[in-house]
Protein backbone atom coordinates (compact mmCIF):
# COMPACT_ATOMS: atom_id res chain seq x y z
CA UNK A 1 0.00 0.00 0.00
CA UNK A 2 2.79 2.41 0.53
CA UNK A 3 4.18 1.91 -2.60
CA UNK A 4 0.73 2.24 -4.62
CA UNK A 5 -0.71 4.73 -2.70
CA UNK A 6 2.11 6.62 -0.58
CA UNK A 7 -0.20 9.82 0.70
CA UNK A 8 -1.84 7.05 3.05
CA UNK A 9 1.61 7.26 4.91
CA UNK A 10 1.74 10.52 5.04
CA UNK A 11 3.51 11.41 1.59
CA UNK A 12 3.29 14.55 -0.49
CA UNK A 13 3.83 16.51 -3.26
CA UNK A 14 2.28 18.70 -5.97
CA UNK A 15 0.10 16.75 -8.71
CA UNK A 16 1.56 18.83 -11.60
CA UNK A 17 5.54 18.25 -10.96
CA UNK A 18 7.59 14.80 -12.30
CA UNK A 19 8.85 14.46 -8.17
CA UNK A 20 5.30 15.59 -6.87
CA UNK A 21 3.62 12.92 -9.12
CA UNK A 22 6.52 10.07 -8.06
CA UNK A 23 5.80 11.18 -4.34
CA UNK A 24 1.74 10.42 -4.08
CA UNK A 25 1.96 7.50 -6.31
CA UNK A 26 1.08 8.36 -10.01
CA UNK A 27 2.30 5.57 -12.39
CA UNK A 28 4.45 5.93 -15.48
CA UNK A 29 3.41 3.81 -18.75
CA UNK A 30 5.76 2.02 -20.36
CA UNK A 31 5.90 4.89 -22.59
CA UNK A 32 7.37 7.29 -20.22
CA UNK A 33 4.13 8.84 -19.86
CA UNK A 34 2.31 9.53 -16.78
CA UNK A 35 -0.82 7.57 -16.34
CA UNK A 36 -4.20 10.03 -17.55
CA UNK A 37 -6.45 10.92 -14.35
CA UNK A 38 -8.77 8.95 -15.57
CA UNK A 39 -6.70 5.75 -13.97
CA UNK A 40 -5.10 7.45 -11.73
CA UNK A 41 -7.91 9.11 -9.69
CA UNK A 42 -10.19 5.78 -9.19
CA UNK A 43 -7.17 4.06 -8.31
CA UNK A 44 -6.43 6.28 -5.31
CA UNK A 45 -10.15 6.86 -4.55
CA UNK A 46 -10.22 2.64 -4.39
CA UNK A 47 -7.50 2.59 -1.99
CA UNK A 48 -8.25 5.42 -0.11
CA UNK A 49 -11.27 2.99 0.45
CA UNK A 50 -10.03 -0.28 0.88
CA UNK A 51 -7.48 1.37 3.37
CA UNK A 52 -10.65 2.63 5.33
CA UNK A 53 -11.86 -0.35 5.59
CA UNK A 54 -9.12 -2.06 6.57
CA UNK A 55 -8.23 0.09 9.47
CA UNK A 56 -12.18 0.44 10.91
CA UNK A 57 -12.84 -3.43 11.22
CA UNK A 58 -14.42 -4.03 14.23
CA UNK A 59 -13.36 -6.76 16.37
CA UNK A 60 -15.38 -6.13 19.36
CA UNK A 61 -17.01 -9.54 18.52
CA UNK A 62 -14.27 -11.62 18.13
CA UNK A 63 -11.92 -13.56 20.05
CA UNK A 64 -8.93 -12.09 17.55
CA UNK A 65 -7.38 -9.33 17.89
CA UNK A 66 -7.38 -6.86 15.52
CA UNK A 67 -3.90 -6.85 13.16
CA UNK A 68 -4.35 -3.58 11.74
CA UNK A 69 -6.04 -0.97 14.14
CA UNK A 70 -8.20 1.97 14.14
CA UNK A 71 -4.91 4.14 15.18
CA UNK A 72 -3.51 3.76 11.10
CA UNK A 73 -6.73 5.05 10.17
CA UNK A 74 -6.70 8.31 12.15
CA UNK A 75 -2.51 9.02 11.51
CA UNK A 76 -3.57 8.58 7.80
CA UNK A 77 -6.19 11.26 8.00
CA UNK A 78 -3.92 13.50 10.14
CA UNK A 79 -0.96 12.90 8.28
CA UNK A 80 -3.34 14.08 5.28
CA UNK A 81 -4.80 17.31 7.20
CA UNK A 82 -1.36 18.43 8.25
CA UNK A 83 -0.50 19.02 4.95
CA UNK A 84 0.56 22.91 4.39
CA UNK A 85 -1.18 24.40 0.99
CA UNK A 86 1.85 24.74 -0.86
CA UNK A 87 2.35 20.72 -0.85
CA UNK A 88 -1.52 20.09 -1.08
CA UNK A 89 -2.36 18.18 -4.24
CA UNK A 90 -5.77 16.80 -5.59
CA UNK A 91 -4.13 13.40 -5.01
CA UNK A 92 -4.66 14.01 -1.18
CA UNK A 93 -8.27 15.33 -1.41
CA UNK A 94 -9.61 12.33 -3.15
CA UNK A 95 -8.22 9.52 -1.11
CA UNK A 96 -9.50 11.77 1.92
CA UNK A 97 -12.52 11.71 0.61
CA UNK A 98 -12.69 8.42 0.32
CA UNK A 99 -11.75 7.40 3.42
CA UNK A 100 -14.96 8.98 5.00
CA UNK A 101 -17.20 8.63 2.53
CA UNK A 102 -19.74 5.68 4.05
CA UNK A 103 -16.69 5.45 6.70
CA UNK A 104 -17.75 8.17 8.73
CA UNK A 105 -20.32 6.04 11.30
CA UNK A 106 -17.85 3.93 11.72
CA UNK A 107 -15.18 6.28 12.61
CA UNK A 108 -17.65 8.01 15.16
CA UNK A 109 -18.08 4.57 16.55
CA UNK A 110 -14.90 4.00 17.67
CA UNK A 111 -13.96 7.50 18.24
CA UNK A 112 -16.99 9.31 19.29
CA UNK A 113 -16.69 13.04 19.87
CA UNK A 114 -12.93 13.11 18.66
CA UNK A 115 -13.84 11.74 15.60
CA UNK A 116 -16.71 14.70 14.74
CA UNK A 117 -13.73 16.82 15.84
CA UNK A 118 -11.23 14.88 13.06
CA UNK A 119 -14.08 15.32 10.57
CA UNK A 120 -15.16 19.06 11.19
CA UNK A 121 -10.90 19.22 10.38
CA UNK A 122 -11.25 17.04 7.25
CA UNK A 123 -14.22 18.12 5.16
CA UNK A 124 -14.11 22.26 6.65
CA UNK A 125 -10.92 23.49 7.67
CA UNK A 126 -8.75 21.87 5.57
CA UNK A 127 -10.45 22.06 2.20
CA UNK A 128 -11.00 26.20 2.93
CA UNK A 129 -7.19 25.98 3.20
CA UNK A 130 -6.62 24.42 -0.43
CA UNK A 131 -4.87 26.91 -3.59
CA UNK A 132 -7.58 27.39 -5.66
CA UNK A 133 -6.43 25.51 -8.49
CA UNK A 134 -7.19 22.35 -7.11
CA UNK A 135 -11.06 21.62 -8.08
CA UNK A 136 -10.74 18.22 -6.03
CA UNK A 137 -10.93 20.29 -2.88
CA UNK A 138 -14.70 20.83 -3.29
CA UNK A 139 -15.50 17.16 -3.31
CA UNK A 140 -14.63 17.43 0.72
CA UNK A 141 -17.06 20.51 1.09
CA UNK A 142 -20.14 18.63 -1.05
CA UNK A 143 -19.49 15.80 1.22
CA UNK A 144 -20.05 17.57 4.31
CA UNK A 145 -22.98 19.01 2.59
CA UNK A 146 -24.02 15.40 2.06
CA UNK A 147 -23.18 14.53 5.61
CA UNK A 148 -25.66 17.30 7.06
CA UNK A 149 -28.21 16.64 4.77
CA UNK A 150 -28.44 12.65 4.83
CA UNK A 151 -27.51 12.64 8.36
CA UNK A 152 -27.59 15.68 10.20
CA UNK A 153 -24.37 15.50 11.17
CA UNK A 154 -23.47 19.07 11.16
CA UNK A 155 -19.96 20.08 10.98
Amino acid sequence: MRIACPVLFGFRGNDKTERGRASVGWKKEKNGRWEGEQWHYPRMTGLGAGWAAICLRDFSKSQHKNPWPTTHYWQTIASIVSTPPADMSATQFLVLKALIDNYEKRFIGFYGSAALAVLRVALVDFPSRAPDDIAAALSLKVLADKLNRDTGLQL
